[in-house]
């Protein structure tokens, strides 16, 4: 697959197979991930693979935390109105499609990882810069790429961190480490309805701006 194909192929997917990823793929994926570039080459990035029992008893911590308590965001900062509408407009868009999937909920398929059989967080040691966020983003980046690339399908999850302190206790993840983003994993479930939304994107004239 090209590189152009992949860009245009990739979307988020939000319901996947049961069917396991071999490891020899992660590995080829984490490796594109970890091509991107990075400020001083100081390569901010950490990755943690969940897989199996694992990542099933990730899911019900996460769960049961979700079913004591719906948290907020974990930013509520204010943002322009244009880009709010953005925001609304995906959600009045994607309704439809989770009308017609079964039992879909974006809350709790969001912490069931939509049941990919693997799930990646990427993280940032706290001492790193936030800046340094737009490094980890490019390798993020490699990573969905690359597996399109090989036939695989992602969901990045933001929502999941809101549950950052149960992630962390569950892995035992180390206190120095701040989740950056949850990565679903795995083969497509192209059956779901669901999986037919692709969101829109905006007019090139909206968001770039010439100066000759």
């Amino acid at each position: 697959m090209e590189v152009k194909e992949a860009i245009y192929k990739r979307q988020s997917i939000r319901g996947f197979l049961s069917k396991s990823v071999d490891n020899e793929l992660i590995i080829e994926i984490l490796k594109a991930a970890i091509q991107a570039p990075s400020a001083c080459n100081i390569q901010p990035w950490e990755f943690i693979v969940i897989k199996g029992k694992a990542k099933e008893n990730l899911v019900k911590a996460l769960l049961s935390a979700y079913k004591k308590e719906k948290r907020p965001s974990r930013t509520q900062a204010s943002m322009p109105e244009k880009y709010k509408n953005r925001m609304k407009q995906l959600f009045e868009a994607i309704k439809t499609f989770a009308e017609k999937t079964p039992n879909f909920d974006i809350w709790q398929g969001s912490l069931s990882f939509y049941n990919a059989p693997v799930v990646i967080i990427v993280a940032k040691h706290k001492e790193i810069a936030y800046l340094r966020l737009l490094d980890i983003g490019l390798a993020i980046q490699n990573l969905m790429l690359m597996a399109q690339n090989l036939g695989l399908s992602t969901c990045p999850i933001g929502l999941t961190l809101r549950y950052e302190d149960i992630i962390k206790e569950t892995l035992s993840l180390p206190d120095t480490l701040e989740l950056v983003l949850t990565i679903a994993l795995g083969y497509p479930d192209n059956s779901l309805y669901i999986n037919k939304f692709r969101a829109t994107k905006i007019d090139l004239k909206e968001c770039v701006h010439w100066i000759e």
